[in-house]
């Protein structure tokens, strides 16, 4: 026979709502391709039954982009999580940096606002990776300190300099998820305590080496830190990483840095620099300091 009305696929939605949420839900979202017919019909269904509300909010998220054009497998724009942060030689994306660090994906995908269409670059990541190493190095430094001050149980009577301003940041930092869940500024904000505690570093104490010179200090970064973590979830991963038995890179970079070590202390200055040199075209950055020398990857 005839079937009136737009297909009942519809209908499933609502009736999952109302089973397990109630008949008025607080929200529901979706991308911005589902708001005809798919959520009209929802609210027409349900709404008719129940004769009450369906979603007090709705969240249409609009398109995302891939170097300013739709994504496409045909033009070799389209892109997957596993292909950012696998390695090249599992099928990761090389020309895109791969592989990402996981958080480093999440922050430049919470950029943009959601109701702005998103378009993700080469440079987005890379930013978004350098962005993410800062919160690490300087969560890794206020753990550190929060350690250490616990373990001496130091007299902690000094004033705290950090909880004023970091309360300060995190109440931006929520308000503007608040308003309509407006991420770039609820990121900048939260970066903003990020410096903030950074800041700190500069005026080291010779007890916690950190600048984080009092266990009232430490404390406020480590929660601040813990919260901007519940909040955005940007700081620290939950997933269970096994580090690798052997890292190859690691090991060649440690050779060359104590051979570059050897020839200073020879005062073979030429080889040094080769030394240094030939760790730069390893993609590895060196941070030299009067107490030896550290290195990470970098991130181009």
């Amino acid at each position: 026979g005839t079937s009136w009305g737009f297909p009942g696929r519809h209908l499933e939605r609502a009736v999952m709502a109302q089973k397990y949420l109630g008949d008025t839900i607080d929200l529901h979202a979706g991308g911005e391709d589902l708001r005809f017919p798919h959520h009209e019909c929802e609210i027409a269904q349900a709404e008719c039954l129940t004769g009450k509300t369906f979603a007090r909010h709705w969240v249409h998220t609009r398109f995302l982009q891939v170097e300013g054009a739709k994504m496409s497998k045909r033009t070799g724009s389209f892109l997957t999580v596993r292909d950012l942060t696998s390695d090249p030689a599992d099928g990761g994306r090389d020309d895109y940096g791969a592989p990402a660090a996981p958080l480093a994906l999440r922050l430049a995908l919470i950029a943009g606002h959601y109701r702005k269409p998103l378009n993700f670059t080469r440079k987005a990541l890379t930013d978004a990776a350098k962005m993410r190493r800062r919160y690490q190095e300087v969560d890794a430094a206020v753990q550190d300190a929060f350690a250490f001050h616990t373990e001496k149980q130091y007299d902690e009577r000094g004033p705290n300099h950090l909880a004023e301003p970091l309360a300060k940041a995190y109440a931006d930092t929520l308000a503007a998820l608040c308003d309509d869940l407006y991420t770039p500024t609820a990121l900048a904000a939260a970066y903003r305590g990020v410096n903030i505690i950074a800041s700190m570093g500069k005026r080291k104490d010779a007890r916690s080496k950190s600048g984080l010179d009092s266990l009232a200090m430490a404390t406020s970064a480590k929660d601040y830190l813990d919260q901007i973590n519940a909040l955005l979830g940007i700081v620290r991963s939950e997933a269970v990483v096994e580090e690798a038995d052997e890292d190859p890179l690691a090991e060649q970079v440690e050779a060359l840095l104590a051979e570059r070590v050897a020839a200073r202390k020879a005062k073979d200055y030429a080889r040094a620099d080769a030394i240094r040199d030939e760790i730069d075209a390893l993609g590895v950055e060196v941070m030299d300091s009067p107490t030896g020398s550290t290195w990470r990857r970098r991130i181009d």
